[in-house]
Protein backbone atom coordinates (compact mmCIF):
# COMPACT_ATOMS: atom_id res chain seq x y z
CA UNK A 1 0.00 0.00 0.00
CA UNK A 2 1.22 3.38 -0.99
CA UNK A 3 1.33 5.94 1.71
CA UNK A 4 -0.77 8.99 0.98
CA UNK A 5 1.80 11.53 2.25
CA UNK A 6 4.52 10.03 0.05
CA UNK A 7 2.19 10.02 -2.96
CA UNK A 8 1.16 13.62 -2.34
CA UNK A 9 4.81 14.63 -1.92
CA UNK A 10 5.75 12.91 -5.19
CA UNK A 11 2.86 14.55 -7.06
CA UNK A 12 3.74 18.00 -5.65
CA UNK A 13 7.40 17.49 -6.61
CA UNK A 14 6.38 16.40 -10.10
CA UNK A 15 4.03 19.36 -10.56
CA UNK A 16 6.63 21.79 -9.20
CA UNK A 17 9.25 20.41 -11.59
CA UNK A 18 6.78 20.60 -14.45
CA UNK A 19 5.87 24.19 -13.49
CA UNK A 20 9.51 25.24 -13.37
CA UNK A 21 10.12 23.63 -16.78
CA UNK A 22 7.09 25.34 -18.29
CA UNK A 23 8.11 28.66 -16.75
CA UNK A 24 11.63 28.24 -18.22
CA UNK A 25 10.21 27.42 -21.67
CA UNK A 26 7.78 30.33 -21.51
CA UNK A 27 10.57 32.75 -20.53
CA UNK A 28 12.70 31.51 -23.43
CA UNK A 29 9.80 31.94 -25.84
CA UNK A 30 9.02 35.39 -24.45
CA UNK A 31 12.66 36.48 -24.78
CA UNK A 32 12.74 35.19 -28.37
CA UNK A 33 9.49 37.00 -29.17
CA UNK A 34 10.77 40.28 -27.71
CA UNK A 35 14.04 39.91 -29.62
CA UNK A 36 12.12 39.34 -32.87
CA UNK A 37 10.01 42.44 -32.18
CA UNK A 38 13.15 44.51 -31.60
CA UNK A 39 14.69 43.22 -34.82
CA UNK A 40 11.48 44.06 -36.68
CA UNK A 41 11.48 47.57 -35.18
CA UNK A 42 15.12 48.11 -36.20
CA UNK A 43 14.30 46.97 -39.73
CA UNK A 44 11.27 49.27 -39.81
CA UNK A 45 13.45 52.19 -38.66
CA UNK A 46 15.95 51.41 -41.43
CA UNK A 47 13.12 51.39 -43.99
CA UNK A 48 11.76 54.67 -42.63
CA UNK A 49 15.23 56.22 -42.92
CA UNK A 50 15.53 54.99 -46.52
CA UNK A 51 12.10 56.45 -47.33
CA UNK A 52 13.11 59.77 -45.74
CA UNK A 53 16.28 59.87 -47.83
CA UNK A 54 14.30 59.04 -50.99
CA UNK A 55 11.68 61.69 -50.19
CA UNK A 56 14.41 64.28 -49.57
CA UNK A 57 16.13 63.35 -52.83
CA UNK A 58 12.80 63.60 -54.66
CA UNK A 59 12.09 67.00 -53.13
CA UNK A 60 15.56 68.23 -54.15
CA UNK A 61 15.04 66.86 -57.66
CA UNK A 62 11.67 68.60 -57.95
CA UNK A 63 13.24 71.87 -56.77
CA UNK A 64 16.05 71.52 -59.33
CA UNK A 65 13.49 70.75 -62.03
CA UNK A 66 11.46 73.80 -61.07
CA UNK A 67 14.58 76.00 -61.18
CA UNK A 68 15.41 74.47 -64.58
CA UNK A 69 11.91 75.23 -65.86
CA UNK A 70 12.24 78.85 -64.75
CA UNK A 71 15.67 79.07 -66.33
CA UNK A 72 14.40 77.62 -69.62
CA UNK A 73 11.49 80.06 -69.62
CA UNK A 74 13.91 82.98 -69.16
CA UNK A 75 16.15 81.61 -71.91
CA UNK A 76 13.20 81.38 -74.30
CA UNK A 77 12.21 84.92 -73.48
CA UNK A 78 15.76 86.10 -74.14
CA UNK A 79 15.92 84.16 -77.40
CA UNK A 80 12.59 85.61 -78.48
CA UNK A 81 13.74 89.14 -77.63
CA UNK A 82 16.97 88.64 -79.58
CA UNK A 83 15.06 87.22 -82.53
CA UNK A 84 12.70 90.21 -82.47
CA UNK A 85 15.67 92.59 -82.42
CA UNK A 86 17.38 90.75 -85.29
CA UNK A 87 14.19 90.70 -87.32
CA UNK A 88 14.25 94.47 -87.38
CA UNK A 89 17.73 94.37 -88.94
CA UNK A 90 17.13 91.78 -91.67
CA UNK A 91 13.72 90.05 -91.48
CA UNK A 92 14.35 87.61 -94.32
CA UNK A 93 17.79 86.39 -93.26
CA UNK A 94 18.20 82.62 -93.47
CA UNK A 95 19.74 82.30 -89.98
CA UNK A 96 16.82 84.17 -88.48
CA UNK A 97 14.32 81.86 -90.15
CA UNK A 98 16.23 78.80 -88.89
CA UNK A 99 16.34 80.21 -85.35
CA UNK A 100 12.57 80.79 -85.41
CA UNK A 101 12.02 77.24 -86.60
CA UNK A 102 14.23 75.80 -83.82
CA UNK A 103 12.46 77.92 -81.22
CA UNK A 104 9.09 76.62 -82.37
CA UNK A 105 10.37 73.03 -82.22
CA UNK A 106 11.57 73.60 -78.66
CA UNK A 107 8.20 75.01 -77.66
CA UNK A 108 6.37 72.06 -79.20
CA UNK A 109 8.64 69.57 -77.45
CA UNK A 110 8.11 71.32 -74.14
CA UNK A 111 4.35 71.37 -74.64
CA UNK A 112 4.17 67.65 -75.42
CA UNK A 113 6.46 66.47 -72.60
Amino acid sequence: MVHAPALISAIVTLLATLGVGLKFAWNKYDAWRIERQQVALREAEKLEERFRRIENALRECEEREERGDKRRAKMWTIIQLLLDAMEGLDPGHRTLQRAKHLLEEMRLEEATS
